[in-house]
């Protein structure tokens, strides 16, 4: 089975790695994040990800002046029709204490994966293998993908 079918019809969480790739334009990762935006953009899959993603992903184009990049990751996060970002709440915030507590995850991992189960995503896309230990949620492995596409 392809990538397309697997995530078809799917909420796609999205961590922080993968929408850096996307912006930048990885090439080893271009071939599956296109496919995954293209699908975005048609209404295939719905993409999400959380604010702490914003956080994360304008760091550096912020410590080096990198404006204009700051203004595609603000404008892709902030602005799509087709990319929800959501903030983080009471329940997202207990949710991932839990999961802190479970698996001994980073906070930012924990928020990130809360996040994602609690806006009821399907996937959760990243380049972290150490996350695959959460059992909550389906973990996708970009670098795991790159040869089911």
């Amino acid at each position: 089975m392809g990538l397309t079918e697997i995530i078809k019809n799917r909420n796609i969480f999205l961590d922080t790695a993968p929408l850096i790739y996307y912006i930048e334009d990885n090439q080893l990762y271009s071939n599956v994040l296109d496919k995954l935006f293209e699908l975005n953009l048609k209404m295939e899959v719905q993409l999400i990800t959380s604010t702490i993603t914003l956080l994360e992903v304008l760091v550096i184009p912020m410590k080096t002046n990198n404006f204009d990049l700051v203004e595609k990751y603000k404008s892709l996060l902030c602005q799509s029709d087709t990319f929800k970002i959501w903030d983080i709440d009471v329940e997202v915030a207990v949710k991932a204490a839990g999961l802190r507590a479970k698996y001994r995850l980073k906070t930012p991992d924990a928020i990130q994966i809360a996040t994602a189960i609690c806006r009821f995503s399907d996937y959760f896309l990243t380049n972290d293998k150490q996350l695959k230990i959460v059992s909550e949620l389906n973990i996708l492995i970009l670098d795991e993908l790159l040869n089911k596409q």
